[in-house]
Formats: C-alpha cells, structure tokens, sequence
C-alpha cells in the first residue's frame, strides 16, 4: 500500500496534471439569468443574450432589445452542460435539434465560460436589471 501511494505521488509530480483529473462540479442554480455573448460588461448592450429559466428552458434574442433568435432546454451536470438549440424560424413539425454537450470551465457570479467538442471556447457575461424583451410590464398579459 506503502509502495503504491509513493508510485501515486511520484507519477503525480510529474504529470501535474494528473492531480486534476477529477472532473469539475459546478452549481446550476448559478445559471439562471441573462447572459450576454461576451466578456464586458458592455456586452449586456451589444450581444446576443442568453437567457436561462431555473425550469431547463432558455431562449436567445438577437441583442437585449433585439428579435427572438433561438429557444432550447438546458441542464447542467457536473462540468457537462447540455443542451438544445432551436433556431428561428421555427420548423411546423416542432422537432427539437440534438443535444450538444459543452464543457464549463468557469461558472461565477459573472462569467459563464464554456468550450464545444471542437474546442471553442465562449464566454458569456451576467446581465442586470434587463427586462427581456423590452418594455415587458409586470402584470400584463397572460
């Protein structure tokens, strides 16, 4: 046993990697909210914004007071996130596109960082006080 956890620690120094090869667990109720594409705060203004429900449903409008681009659903588990992504227009049939996976690698109170199977990482910035979409009331419609 001795001899095994040395062998551990010696192959550990040497690959530092290798300590870390757990995978990550990040916190989904960090999720919800706007998120702009982007790593300013000026992004919130300027980018797409993604916006995640605490019910796995998310949709994306084209800028803060923009069209409706995409709508999908989301789960977070561990440091896989996966989701769909149902671009507009909408098909009649209402088939929803397949699941893609990406990889968090950072999920705080700012930044939502993510890379896809290619490798392309994309980060996003925590929006406040939008209202989505625009001129949207409290207490009207349905």
């Amino acid at each position: 046993m001795r001899n095994t956890l040395f062998a551990m620690a010696a192959l550990a120094a040497f690959m530092p990697g290798a300590a870390l090869a757990q995978s990550a667990s990040f916190d989904s109720a960090r999720v919800p909210g706007a998120w702009a594409s982007g790593d300013s705060d000026g992004a919130c203004q300027t980018a797409a914004i993604s916006y995640f429900m605490s019910d796995g449903t998310y949709v994306v409008f084209e800028r803060f007071d923009g069209p409706l681009h995409a709508v999908g659903r989301w789960r977070l588990e561990g440091e896989r996130f996966i989701m769909t992504h149902n671009d507009a227009p909408f098909a009649e049939d209402g088939v929803a596109s397949a699941e893609a996976t990406l990889t968090v690698t950072r999920l705080d109170s700012d930044r939502f960082v993510s890379t896809n199977t290619a490798g392309r990482e994309r980060v996003r910035t925590r929006c406040h006080g939008l209202i989505l979409p625009p001129g949207a009331q409290a207490g009207h419609g349905h």
